[in-house]
């Protein structure tokens, strides 16, 4: 019996490709869970993969640069 490592357990190959120029495809392709926050400058929340069920947090967040108008 051989013993698995955590990244061959870890997501299915939709949601967790071999090739970093498919995650952000992949990551298209998730649904969303739950939003624990949601601010026009930060958001956070959950993703599943449809196909496995595997989970994922999202985070997305942006600096303003108010000093200079932008």
């Amino acid at each position: 019996m051989t013993k698995q490592t955590d990244q061959e357990r870890f997501g299915c190959q939709h949601c967790w490709p071999a090739k970093a120029e498919a995650a952000w495809d992949a990551r298209r392709g998730l649904n969303k869970q739950a939003d624990l926050i949601d601010e026009s400058h930060f958001h956070v929340m959950i993703l599943a993969c449809p196909r496995c069920s595997q989970r994922f947090v999202s985070i997305f967040t942006e600096m303003v640069d108010w000093a200079d108008g932008d």
